[in-house]
């Protein structure tokens, strides 16, 4: 018996009666010449790849349009994510709640877990209706309530910092 490995570098040597004759044992007698071709095909896209490597998948990433525009559209998503400022509102939430005038350490840090526990329960409302409602829609709709948020706690922060001085 023939090992897949020894029978696709029969095929990419160039030894295509032997490959032929692995097919039809495999296949039966039906037309094996469609999925030789297609081996061979894909075997010198293989040699192809891996010998440009990796530097010729990032220029084809950048010279081709749907891809680097699917590229930048995830970037940006990734931007407004770590622009957004929600880790730093979890960190900083039990310092924040202090600075808001609870006194008890215990109670800020308890406190403190109701941010954390509307994200995690925002996550899973979001997974469930990401398909029924726009992926879009659902952007842009958080993303407005969370300019919105940003605004409020920066308003709050202001006005803290105002009334201390």
């Amino acid at each position: 018996m023939i090992e897949i490995e020894d029978f696709f570098s029969k095929v990419q040597k160039g030894k295509v009666k032997l490959a032929e004759t692995v097919l039809e044992k495999i296949n039966g007698k039906d037309d094996i010449s469609e999925e030789l071709k297609e081996i061979s095909e894909t075997l010198l896209a293989e040699t192809e790849y891996s010998s440009n490597g990796f530097l010729h998948m990032i220029r084809t990433i950048f010279q081709t349009p749907p891809v680097l525009r699917a590229m930048a559209i995830g970037c940006a998503l990734q931007a407004f994510q770590q622009l957004g400022g929600i880790n730093t509102v979890m960190y900083y939430s039990t310092t924040m709640i202090k600075m808001a005038g609870v006194e008890n350490d215990s109670l800020a840090i308890w406190l403190s877990c109701i941010p954390s526990f509307m994200n995690a329960v925002f996550a899973i409302v979001s997974l469930v209706i990401v398909e029924k409602v726009a992926r879009r829609k659902l952007l842009l709709t958080t993303l407005m309530g969370t300019i919105f948020g940003l605004c409020l706690l920066g308003g709050a922060y202001y006005k803290i910092s105002n009334t201390t001085a």
